[in-house]
C-alpha cells in the first residue's frame, strides 16, 4: 500500500495520461468481460457538456478516475469509474465515488444510478455506500456479468 496523498479533482477527460487510462480501462473490461457486459465510455464520449470527470492522483501519477452523467429527469449516472490495479487498496475508489456524490447532490440530483460488474469486492464497496440493487435503467439491456445499483441523494 502506498502512502502518498490522492489529490480528487475535476479535470476534463483530454491529454495522453487521460487517453492511456480509459485505454487501460477499456483493455481490462474486455479481458474480464464477455462483450454484452462492457459499457466503458471512451475518452470522446466522455468529453461532453452533461459529464463532468474527476481524476486521481497519487504525486505525478493518474492513478484512476470517475465520471457523473446528468441526465434531464433530474438524475446522474457514475460512469468510468476505474482504479489502475498497483494503486487499489488506498481508497482512491472511495474518494472518486465520494467527490461524485457531493456534486450531484450539489447540484440537486434526485438519484445516482450505476452499471457494475458482479465482482464481489466491487458490490460490496458500492453496498458500503448505501446503493442498493434496481432494474435496468436507460440505454441498457440485460448483461450476464452486469448489476444494477441506485442510491437517492436529496
Amino acid at each position: 500500500t502506498r502512502t502518498l496523498p490522492v489529490s480528487i479533482s475535476i479535470e476534463r477527460p483530454a491529454g495522453a495520461d487521460n487517453a492511456a487510462l480509459i485505454e487501460e480501462r477499456i483493455a481490462h473490461s474486455q479481458v474480464n468481460l464477455p462483450p454484452q457486459s462492457i459499457h466503458s465510455f471512451s475518452l470522446s464520449q466522455l468529453d461532453k457538456p452533461d459529464i463532468t470527470s474527476w481524476t486521481a492522483r497519487m504525486g505525478a501519477d493518474l492513478t484512476g478516475r470517475g465520471a457523473l452523467k446528468r441526465h434531464s429527469d433530474g438524475t446522474g449516472e457514475i460512469k468510468s469509474m476505474f482504479v489502475r490495479p498497483a494503486w487499489r487498496e488506498n481508497g482512491i475508489s472511495r474518494r472518486l465515488l465520494t467527490a461524485i456524490e457531493d456534486e450531484a447532490h450539489r447540484i440537486g440530483l434526485k438519484c445516482l444510478f450505476l452499471e457494475t460488474g458482479t465482482d464481489a469486492l466491487q458490490l460490496e464497496s458500492h453496498e458500503n455506500f448505501s446503493y442498493v440493487y434496481c432494474k435496468l435503467f436507460g440505454q441498457y439491456e440485460p448483461a450476464p456479468l452486469s448489476d444494477f445499483m441506485t442510491k437517492a441523494i436529496g
